[in-house]
């Protein structure tokens, strides 16, 4: 986000100092909104920006660099040449039902042990999105004014996953949860059906559409 792009500078910046020929890519909001603040860096910035939704954009440039091929073909990538950076076009934002983001592999994290109010903490996402348009809001001009969701299988599966990974807490990272209230509450349904109720959950989302949905 915008109030870590210094750091994000900074970091780019050792890693230059360190080994010039290290390829640098950077993504999420702020390099999607404003490449500008990490190509024109001194340097050279970053060699990629992975635009909008990350994970196959950022799959097929690691493939791609594996197999020496060219960049030009990755929707949703911006990447440097001699002659400046070069914009692909956007990737259409993933309907989340086709399979193609995958749940997240646990086992090859780097780090561990983080903690919110003294819990382990994990995070899981059961949509994305939302059709709001707040003048305060980044959503919409990253990805458009849709609201997306996984199947409950899979987001049942993910919090599973992430307790059986030692979390007793968990931050939903959806954009706005309580956009359908009536998934929201059947997702508490199932929540609390597979057990996992046990573990703190925190959520960000309107309240106004709880308020008007009503009993």
């Amino acid at each position: 986000m915008t109030f870590q792009r210094k750091t994000a500078r900074k970091v780019i910046e050792l890693i230059r100092s360190l080994d010039p020929t290290v390829l640098v890519a950077v993504g999420g909001y702020d390099p999607s909104l404003a490449p500008e603040g990490y190509t024109e860096m001194s340097g050279g910035g970053a060699d990629f920006i992975v635009r909008g939704e990350g994970e196959i954009t950022f799959r097929e440039l690691l493939r791609t660099i594996e197999n020496g091929s060219a960049f030009d073909r990755i929707t949703g990538l911006s990447f440097r040449t001699d002659d400046g950076f070069r914009h692909n076009k956007n990737r259409e934002v993933s309907s989340l039902d086709g399979g193609e983001i995958w749940a997240p592999n646990r086992n090859a994290r780097v780090l561990s042990g983080y903690t919110m109010l003294g819990r382990q903490v994990d995070v899981i996402e059961t949509s994305r999105g939302c059709t709001y348009d707040c003048s305060f809001c980044s959503i919409i001009e990253m990805r458009g004014r849709n609201f997306h969701t996984y199947t409950f299988d899979r987001v049942i599966a993910d919090i599973r996953d992430a307790r059986d990974h030692g979390a007793r807490a968990i931050f939903i990272v959806d954009d706005n949860i309580t956009l359908n209230v009536r998934r929201f509450e059947a997702l508490c349904h199932a929540i609390r059906d597979a057990g996992l109720n046990s573990i703190d959950y925190t959520v960000q989302a309107m309240t106004s559409s709880i308020a008007d949905h009503g009993r």
